[in-house]
């Protein structure tokens, strides 16, 4: 198989590896490290980078067209989303309007993807892991490329490729959480996948790298991990680390976590190396952008990818299947009943009898399914009423004023029943209560009726100290305006 160039990404440089996959193992052909130039980063300078990073490549002896780049997960904002359980095609468009909610950015400065999580029976609604990346930052990555002559395939994370790396030391079983660490210096990145499904991505700098700090750390991580992920079990923990950190964590598996494996890259054995390392390389960091090639082949678990994130799919259209198929069904009862009409009016003398019989059974037929075609009008009616949550979601998001005066803490929205299209209830925090005041008549110029609930002063957010809730309803009827309620 043909080597792909992976690089692993920083605000300092680049590691860049040539290698091919085959089976389950990874083989290594090369690799080297690019310290970006003061005057040639691509933050600052992308042309000039990417011609550093072309030259670099050159002299190291790789040859590509594309690469796949990996970020540290640092780079990436994570979040736990609660969504409504809404067909699948619609659940890209919903995380991205809840993630507008959350981000201090607005949407299109963003580039989004999400991994959905396993249903949770203690909870109503369901949840998705999202990542948000800053454009400038992946315009940054394809610029610097496009400048070295390289395509973008993708843009992973780290904790993917731990994830992946880890994945088959020790048997996990099924509901108990595999955790995936890797030690760099004093970075330990942490990743937690529960029936191979990740679900919650961690970093953190050390105070001291010791056998002790590592597992006071890792401790913290689980202990954090269960406010969201609820009670679980560590079925295994892997930490990768380098040669020298190896000898300083002897006693790690006496302080930390059952169950614990310490692996360096020489102990991998689905990664072959063609030569050995730059010495100056930390070979700790090669086993995520390893790990990220592998799971670009075998998808051990769900990864995300900011170039080619997941997208709203295509509803198939069956309108003109069906018209075909009633068509042809009209059709066939048109020639049976002008066949019957033609054959028994050849014989008028003999058959009239039999031809009035004919009559009157073709039009019992009909009288009889006069109400299956009346019942299926007033469905397509009750179909054309249904409300389409992502259509109102989006006027909710285009009535708030934006987060320069308010905000909101808490939404929940959903179909209601009746004459009521649909219900929102929203917690925020505003600047002042005037605000408050103008938000509750532009929700109801917009068509929906505001209930009015109690403003008051808070203390979570001096910045916004007024705190207030947003009970929305939509009507059938469009609702005529009013005065906006007052506490």
């Amino acid at each position: 198989m043909a080597d792909t160039l992976i690089l692993n990404w920083s605000r300092q440089g680049v590691i860049a590896v040539s290698a091919s996959t085959s089976g389950q193992s990874v083989r290594v052909r090369n690799t080297d490290e690019l310290t970006w130039p003061d005057t040639a980063t691509p933050q600052k300078a992308p042309k000039a980078a990417g011609e550093s990073l072309k030259a670099f490549l050159r002299q190291a002896g790789m040859q590509a067209d594309s690469a796949l780049v990996c970020l540290p997960r640092e780079q990436a904002v994570i979040r736990s989303l609660d969504v409504p359980n809404v067909p699948e095609e619609e659940l890209a468009e919903l995380v991205h309007l809840q993630a507008a909610t959350k981000s201090s950015q607005p949407i299109d400065q963003l580039m989004i993807d999400f991994l959905p999580q396993p249903v949770r029976s203690d909870r109503e609604l369901g949840s998705v892991l999202a990542a948000t990346l800053s454009r400038s930052t992946g315009d940054a990555i394809r610029k610097t490329l496009e400048a070295a002559d390289l395509e973008l395939s993708g843009i992973g994370l780290s904790s993917v490729g731990l994830a992946e790396m880890s994945h088959g030391f020790h048997p996990v079983k099924s509901g108990q959480v595999l955790v995936a660490a890797c030690l760099q210096d004093s970075r330990l990145e942490v990743a937690l996948a529960r029936d191979n499904v990740l679900q919650m991505l961690q970093t953190s700098t050390l105070a001291e790298v010791t056998s002790e700090g590592v597992a006071a750390e890792l401790r913290r991580m689980m202990i954090a991990a269960q406010q969201s992920m609820g009670e679980f079990t560590a079925g295994h923990t892997v930490l990768f680390v380098s040669p020298e950190a190896m000898a300083t964590l002897a006693d790690l598996r006496s302080l930390a976590v059952d169950d614990l494996t310490i692996l360096t890259l020489d102990d991998l054995p689905q990664v072959k190396l063609a030569g050995p390392l730059p010495e100056s390389l930390d070979s700790s960091r090669l086993v995520a952008p390893l790990g990220l090639l592998l799971n670009r082949s075998h998808k051990t678990f769900p990864g995300i990818d900011f170039q080619y994130p997941r997208k709203k799919l295509i509803a198939k259209d069956d309108s003109r299947r069906k018209m075909a198929i009633y068509a042809a069904g009209a059709v066939t009862l048109l020639s049976l009943g002008y066949y019957q009409f033609h054959s028994y009016s050849r014989n008028l003398d003999a058959q009239i009898s039999q031809l009035q019989l004919d009559e009157s059974t073709l039009k019992s037929g009909l009288a009889v399914g006069k109400p299956v075609l009346e019942s299926d009008e007033q469905l397509q009616e009750w179909l054309a009423r249904d409300v389409h949550m992502l259509q109102e979601l989006d006027l909710v998001q285009q009535t708030l004023p934006g987060t320069q005066t308010t905000y909101l803490n808490d939404f929940q929205f959903d179909v209601a029943l009746g004459k009521s299209l649909a219900k929102a209830r929203a917690e925020g925090q505003a600047t002042d209560r005037n605000v408050v005041e103008e938000v509750y008549g532009e929700f109801n110029a917009a068509g929906f009726h505001v209930t009015p609930a109690a403003i008051k002063n808070g203390r979570r957010d001096s910045e916004y100290p007024v705190e207030f809730e947003l009970n929305l309803e939509r009507s059938v009827e469009p609702q005529k305006t009013t005065n906006a309620p007052r506490s």
